[in-house]
């Protein structure tokens, strides 16, 4: 058997040879057997989950697998114990059908965040939780986190353990709250005073250096020495020439290297940053200084995307954060995050067989034909139904006349020839008007069936010209992204000032923080000096 496997650019073009080729025999080097295709799905997406994993999620797993219909999605469990991992496939040939469905079943591979990394939640202990709540609890080494795969009430059972634990263990300890600025000195002096203090074990410096806390054992006595040091520290004056802390080591820089966001680094801990981050495949590249949300890369990737309009565009899909190039010329991309295709010519959908200039004019048509749709539902407008031109009706009976010659029914849009029109809406409506008049009277005989009259010119109604409707409602349109366009600037700069505020708010809290700390040793500073003038001085003659 011989197999060949052809690549083809555009999924149509494959379909119209599959369906050509399928069953020949003239391209077959033996007659008598006939030609065999088979076309794979052209969109496909594939991940793998630890069986642990996959065990505990089953149900989840199966019953996503069978919620599409324009997409599939097909589980390659291991038949042997020997193999570590399942593999998900979703396929299907509607690209935004696969991206939804690779949406959800992230969504579940990813699991839900449990709490915060924990020293004293030992792996006994977590494997001891996963067996009484059938979840699978993993410890996220990258997101310094803990995370549980399994049914919802499971995962729920697990989370209220975990939480018990962790309350029970910060009853043994006693964890103080410690600014960003007085890290360093905490390094530096306040960790090895409070372990030379209070022992080895009973003292340790614990999270990142935004949320930092000095975590001791002791009681009371231990508290008291955590907050002496931190008055301490109001005075602490590093002693190296840059008044800055290395965000990799919390030292004191050596060599100094500094980033275009203002952080410090020693030069050895930045070469290390950047080793690890090529051997981890850890991109993009991020500072790390203020725990890592300086956005300095954000801002930088930003800022040369809008430097760049022309060259870089944003994906069309909304929420979409994926960027291509584009030079000017027709050629067609596939977002690799929610597979959405788009032409680097005129950065719209994908039109095979079209120029752009082509498809412009196609966009804009749908885009008129959806306002006009709009209009026509709010408006009390309709179309006639020979010429599909929009009609208006603001008063007299329900005989629209249109330009092209044909003559409808304004209630069901029917059309009739001119002297059968006034008949069908007696008899089928009751009336030539679009609300019927009831008898004045009980005895009165019923209205007679009207004949066909010449056609009054009152109740002619020309079509509304559809070029002026088209300009209105482009305009009605800019309009309401002006608006919105306006309103989004305006909560972008509250949210400024908010920030500002915030910001004002807590330098005001530091500097009364500092004032007090410095009040303080002020006075412990004059009650050691009223001591030892109480003590004396002199000596003793025998």
């Amino acid at each position: 058997m011989v197999q060949v496997r052809v690549a083809f650019d555009d999924g149509d073009a494959a379909e119209r040879a599959r369906i050509s080729l399928d069953g020949q025999r003239r391209f077959s080097w033996n007659w008598h057997w006939p030609l065999y295709t088979r076309l794979d799905e052209p969109v496909q997406y594939k991940l793998s989950i630890p069986v642990r994993q996959y065990n505990v999620q089953k149900r989840q797993w199966d019953e996503l697998a069978g919620s599409g219909a324009a997409a599939s999605l097909r589980i390659d469990a291991p038949r042997h114990p020997g193999r570590p991992h399942v593999f998900i496939q979703i396929s299907g040939k509607e690209k935004e059908a696969v991206g939804q469905l690779k949406v959800r079943a992230e969504d579940l591979a990813r699991g839900q965040v449990l709490a915060a990394w924990a020293v004293g939640l030992t792996e006994r202990f977590l494997d001891g939780v996963a067996e009484r709540t059938g979840t699978f609890i993993l410890r996220d080494a990258r997101t310094r986190a803990l995370k549980a795969f399994g049914e919802p009430a499971a995962v729920l059972a697990a989370r209220e353990q975990i939480q018990e634990e962790e309350d029970r263990l910060a009853a043994l300890e006693i964890s103080i709250p410690v600014k960003p600025a007085v890290v360093a000195y905490f390094l530096r002096q306040g960790i090895p005073a409070l372990k030379e203090e209070l022992g080895e074990e009973n003292v340790k410096l614990d999270g990142p250096r935004a949320r930092c806390h000095v975590v001791v054992r002791g009681g009371e006595a231990a508290r008291r020495a955590v907050e002496r040091h931190i008055i301490d520290s109001a005075t602490y004056r590093p002693s190296a020439a840059v008044d800055a802390t290395c965000p990799v080591c919390y030292m004191e820089p050596s060599a100094p290297f500094r980033l275009g966001c203002g952080h410090i680094y020693c030069t050895a801990c930045a070469k290390h940053l950047l080793s690890s981050a090529t051997e981890n495949k850890t991109f993009p590249l991020l500072c790390i200084g203020e725990d890592a949300t300086c956005g300095l890369f954000d801002a930088a990737f930003t800022a040369h995307i809008e430097r760049n309009p022309d060259r870089l565009k944003y994906c069309r899909t909304a929420a979409c954060e994926q960027v291509y190039a584009t030079d000017g010329e027709q050629q067609f991309l596939s977002c690799p995050s929610c597979f959405a295709t788009v032409c680097t010519g005129c950065n719209e959908g994908a039109h095979v067989g079209r120029t752009c200039r082509e498809n412009a004019r196609d966009v804009q048509r749908k885009h008129d034909e959806k306002l006009n749709d709009a209009l026509i539902a709010e408006q009390n407008f309709k179309r006639c139904p020979s010429c599909q031109v929009l009609v208006e009706k603001t008063e007299g009976c329900n005989h629209i006349s249109c330009r092209c010659g044909a003559h409808f029914c304004w209630r069901c849009t029917r059309v009739f020839p001119r002297d059968e029109i006034y008949n069908h809406m007696t008899e089928a409506h009751g009336g030539i008007y679009e609300d019927v008049r009831p008898a004045q009277a009980p005895q009165r005989a019923p209205p007679p069936q009207y004949p066909v009259p010449p056609r009054p010119r009152e109740f002619e109604y020309d079509a509304v010209d559809v070029m002026e409707q088209h300009r209105i409602l482009r305009d009605i349109a800019q309009r309401r992204e002006v608006a919105q366009r306006r309103t989004i600037e305006e909560r972008n700069r509250q949210a400024r000032q908010t920030e500002a505020a915030q910001y004002q708010r807590e330098a005001y809290i530091n500097r009364q923080w500092q004032m007090e700390a410095q009040r303080l040793e002020i006075e412990q500073r004059q009650r050691e000096e009223a001591q030892r003038r109480n003590s004396g001085w002199g000596c003793t003659v025998m």
